[in-house]
């Protein structure tokens, strides 16, 4: 098999690498639908062609060019816009301990 041939992975290991937005776009065609990509203060920076070819951390492939490294801190699914800021902004506060 195909698959037993690939280091471990946290991964869908049925989907060939880096073709993860091909299978939800079969399975959800809405997905493919451009929308803007925005800094954090909503000013539009770019474009895309799909909300659901992100994720929160990612930094290479935005298809934006500012100068100075971007990562997408948020997606907003209901403005299905990608939001990115610099490294800085994906920090949050640590959630206290449940006791």
């Amino acid at each position: 098999m195909p698959v037993t041939k690939r280091k471990e992975s946290q991964d869908l290991c049925f989907v060939q690498p880096g073709r993860h937005h091909v299978l939800v776009e079969q399975r959800r065609p809405s997905v493919k639908a451009a929308g803007r990509i925005v800094d954090t203060k909503g000013r539009d920076i770019g474009s895309h062609g799909g909300i659901h070819r992100f994720t929160v951390g990612q930094r290479r492939g935005l298809g934006v060019a500012t100068g100075k490294p971007l990562y997408v801190v948020a997606l907003d699914v209901v403005e299905n816009a990608v939001v990115v800021g610099p490294r800085d902004d994906l920090l949050t506060p640590a959630r206290p301990s449940a006791t």
